[in-house]
C-alpha cells in the first residue's frame, strides 16, 4: 500500500501528460505479472505468503517502471524525486515497524497482539513522520494545526 501510495502522483502526472499509452503499456504489464508469478512459485510449493512479497516486488519494480518513463515527460528529475520521496520513507518505516516487532513477542493473546501491535506501529510512524521526515516548516505547519485544534476542543 505504501509503494502504491507513492505511485500515486506518478500516475497523475501521466495522466495529465496526456502521453499515457507507453506508461499503461509497461506498467500495467508489469502489475499483471503478480498472477502467473504468484501462481508458478506457489506451484513450486513455496508457502501462501509469497504472493505478498511477490507483489511488493512488483509494486516496487513498477514505482521505478514509472519514475523513468514520467520523469521525461513532466521534467521530473529522478534524483529530486529519490531525494525527497523515497529517501524519508525508509526510516519512517524501520522506526515504524521496528518497535511493533520487539514488542509484539510479549502479548500471548493474537487479539491483544494484533491490537497493540497496530497502535505501537500507528504511534511509532507518526513519531518518526514528525521527527524524521518532515522539515521545519511542515513540523511548525503540524504544531500549529493540532494546537488550532487542542483549543477548539477545550472549548466545547
Amino acid at each position: 500500500v505504501l509503494i502504491d501510495s507513492l505511485s500515486g502522483p506518478l500516475m497523475t502526472a501521466a495522466h495529465s501528460s496526456g502521453k499515457i499509452a507507453r506508461y499503461q503499456v509497461l506498467v500495467g504489464g508489469l502489475l499483471l505479472l503478480v498472477v502467473p508469478l504468484s501462481y508458478l512459485l506457489l506451484y513450486w510449493g513455496y508457502q501462501p505468503e509469497v504472493v505478498y512479497w511477490v507483489s511488493i516486488a512488483v509494486s516496487c519494480l513498477a514505482l521505478f517502471v514509472r519514475l523513468f518513463i514520467i520523469s521525461p515527460l513532466v521534467r521530473l528529475p529522478i534524483s529530486l524525486f529519490l531525494h525527497r520521496v523515497l529517501l524519508p520513507v525508509f526510516p519512517v518505516v524501520l522506526l515504524s515497524l521496528c518497535p511493533a516487532i520487539f514488542f509484539q513477542q510479549f502479548f500471548a493473546s493474537e487479539g491483544w497482539k494484533f491490537i497493540f501491535t497496530n497502535l505501537i506501529a500507528l504511534s511509532s510512524a507518526i513519531l518518526a513522520i514528525y521527527f524524521v521526515a518532515l522539515k521545519s516548516e511542515e513540523k511548525q505547519f503540524v504544531a500549529a494545526y493540532v494546537r488550532k485544534r487542542l483549543k477548539r476542543t477545550k472549548q466545547n
